[in-house]
């Protein structure tokens, strides 16, 4: 994923896109904001040019070819969106995929608790077990590295901030034992109903901004939740949950991934867990300012009952 100007300048360094055309990430023109569409074979340009000046709410794909340090062509899709920065500038979010028969995945780090690995790999197993000797998972054959700590008995999953599907690259074993295995690099947008799509991609992008602007020392309004209708896939129901962005921060914390990385991560809390009704009177979910007061606390005990029982199966 890298992120562009509105003159469609790289903004900041992108080691994985300069690993993808075999070129130094070291380079001038990964370093000094050279432009995205000089990457590109000449024949694709405008059509690029084009692609990023349609009007769009939504993630967009374009198939389209990159020059590595070899002058080969190299196939891929590109995904785009866009959000206005802090100061009301347009920002383009380009993910990048290699276009080829061939998926590279990446190897999770090994787990310093013997104990979450177990828990993680059981589940894993038994959601792959099907009568067909088929998988029900897609993609990834790796569940998502584990999160130790402080954060390890949280409802908590850390995605990747600059992602148009809010790519989740690591989570806690509370999590994981609560949704079901999940691959790695797998959208959490894809979790949330269609209807609460664009109002918790909002929700997300403003708590980015509030932790930003924190983290600069201006402490501007106050942090919200948001009440939003979740399907993991593996979980076989839809649950209503209140979901909370604590930090925004750079990195991978609890891997071994070098400082200085170009990952900007949200960690994403879940609370007040609640499976979700049939039918849904109003419109839109709303923010929560603050802390929330739990709803419906007979019916959460409840819930909470049921999960334990499962789990300890």
């Amino acid at each position: 994923v890298v992120l562009l100007t509105s003159t469609f300048q790289l903004m900041r360094p992108s080691p994985h896109l300069a690993g993808l055309l075999m070129r130094s990430s070291s380079s001038a023109f990964f370093c000094t904001g050279g432009s995205f569409a000089e990457l590109l074979v000449e024949n694709d340009r405008d059509h690029f040019e084009q692609f990023m000046s349609r009007p769009s709410t939504h993630a967009k794909m374009l198939h389209a070819h990159m020059r590595d340090a070899n002058s080969s062509a190299v196939n891929v899709q590109l995904y785009h969106t866009k959000y206005l920065d802090l100061e009301g500038q347009p920002v383009h979010i380009i993910g990048i995929r290699e276009d080829s028969d061939e998926t590279r995945w990446i190897q999770p780090p090994e787990l310093p608790s013997n104990l979450s690995r177990q828990l993680v790999n059981q589940v894993w197993d038994s959601a792959n077990e099907s009568p067909g000797n088929g998988s029900s998972l897609s993609g990834s054959s790796d569940p998502m590295p584990l999160v130790e700590g402080a954060h390890a008995k949280s409802l908590c999953v850390w995605v990747d901030a600059s992602s148009t599907d809010l790519m989740m690259v690591q989570c806690t074993p509370e999590f994981t034992a609560w949704t079901g295995p999940s691959s790695l690099n797998e959208g959490l947008l894809s979790w949330v109903l269609p209807v609460d799509q664009s109002s918790f991609y909002e929700f997300f992008q403003k708590a980015h901004s509030y932790h930003v602007l924190k983290q600069s020392g201006h402490r501007r309004g106050v942090p919200e939740s948001m009440v939003l209708t979740l399907k993991p896939p593996h979980l076989g129901m839809a649950i209503e949950v209140e979901a909370e962005v604590l930090e925004i921060s750079a990195g991978d914390p609890g891997t071994n991934e070098e400082p200085g990385s170009a990952h900007i991560l949200g960690r994403v809390a879940f609370k007040n867990v609640r499976k979700a009704r049939t039918k849904k009177k109003g419109g839109s979910k709303r923010s929560r300012r603050g802390a929330a007061t739990p709803r419906d606390q007979g019916g959460l005990v409840g819930f909470k009952l049921v999960l334990i029982l499962f789990l300890s199966c």
